[in-house]
């Protein structure tokens, strides 16, 4: 009695591999079967029972979905003792389930490196350059970042028999895990490297010159790609992500591109008005102050905030007026100020008690005011 179909192997049967395409698989089977047809070979009845064999496995390998389920079955029993399978078909068959089943993932970069960089709005608005030194994983100067140590090689994972995976216990071959003793790259290293204990890696200085632009944003940080610690497992080093943060400055805030400065009037300017020397990120200029002028009042002076980026329009400069004064005054002072509150400029809002009066007020009450208002509908006014 013949073995039942799911106990044969069927590309065995086709005479074809388990990698093997559609196309491949219905050649062999037209090949083989003109060969054992029964017309060809009367009376001949091992050729009449290959015959059905082969039309019983094109008829599961050439539908997709049987195909699976037998491959699954096939690798089920194969990899019963993991070690024993060969590994080119283990690997067909992930070829072969890749639609659904597990891929292979690409090496991972390494990490990345942040950096943060504190400037100056005086960096900021005239650039230029600034030389960091930067402690990061590269390639070992021994073996070249292989991990081996010079003069010897790889070898075959003997875990996985070189496919960097292994068949999940109770997934029916259908899932598969990564093969912990080569971290999932088929082979292992026969004698590490001594330098780098077989990382590949080692810690390694440079020195960065970083490039900063007039009108600088501080609010995404500038990416250097490539330039961040190199992986262990691969030579895809990670990223450099400099991060500007805008140091605290003497006289201004900033807002994008404009710039806000407080002017604290003195007396003087307060009564007099005049010219008030405003600071700049370059030279100092001066603004007209009239007399008077309210607290908070803002005024703008064009062009004179950060420059652009890339040549872009300038910001310009926000001077907001403020009104203080000292909370804790000298004897000096004090005297000062009760010689101005007597002076009669000073008491122009008061009366002769120091009271403030309202003006258009009314000292005392008049006489009444009679008027004659005309009356066309008064009959006695006719």
């Amino acid at each position: 009695m013949p073995p039942p179909i799911g106990d044969v192997d069927l590309y065995k049967v086709l005479g074809v591999s388990p990698d093997a395409t559609s196309e491949q698989v219905r050649s062999a089977y037209r090949r083989l079967a003109k060969k054992y047809h029964p017309d060809a070979n009367p009376n001949d009845a091992t050729a009449e029972e290959r015959f059905k064999q082969l039309a019983d496995a094109y008829r599961i390998l050439s539908d997709s979905r049987s195909r699976l389920e037998f491959h699954e079955a096939y690798l089920a029993r194969a990899r019963a003792g993991f070690n024993k399978v060969q590994h080119n078909a283990y690997v067909a068959w992930q070829e072969f389930y890749k639609q659904g089943g597990k891929r292979k993932t690409a090496p991972k970069k390494g990490a990345d490196i942040v950096v943060t960089i504190l400037v100056t709005l005086e960096d900021i608005a005239n650039g230029g350059t600034r030389t960091i030194k930067l402690k990061k994983q590269g390639a070992c100067r021994i073996c070249g970042a292989t991990g081996i140590k010079p003069g010897f090689g790889k070898v075959i994972c003997p875990v996985c028999n070189g496919v960097g995976d292994l068949p999940e216990p109770g997934g029916h071959g259908l899932r598969f895990i990564t093969c912990m003793n080569c971290q999932g790259e088929g082979t292992i290293v026969k004698e590490r490297c001594l330098h780098c204990n077989g990382t590949g890696r080692e810690w390694l200085e440079h020195n960065i010159v970083l490039q900063i632009p007039q009108g600088l944003p501080t609010t995404d940080p500038v990416v250097r790609k490539g330039q961040g610690h190199m992986s262990p497992n691969s030579n895809t080093p990670g990223d450099l992500l400099l991060k500007f943060i805008e140091a605290p400055h003497r006289y201004f805030l900033r807002n994008g591109g404009n710039l806000a400065y407080d002017l604290v009037l003195t007396p003087e300017l307060f009564f007099l008005g005049g010219d008030a020397r405003i600071p700049t990120l370059g030279e100092p200029i001066y603004l007209r102050i009239p007399a008077g002028i309210a607290d908070g009042k803002t005024l703008k002076i064009n062009l004179k905030g950060l420059p652009g980026l890339n040549g872009g329009k300038a910001g310009d400069l926000f001077v907001t007026v403020r009104h203080r004064w000292p909370a804790t005054i000298t004897p000096e002072t004090k005297e000062l100020l009760l010689q101005l509150t007597n002076r009669p400029d000073f008491r122009l809002w008061m009366d002769e008690q120091s009271f403030c009066v309202r003006s258009g007020y009314v000292e005392s009450p008049q006489e009444p005011i009679q008027e004659t208002v005309s009356n066309y509908n008064d009959p006695l006014t006719k």
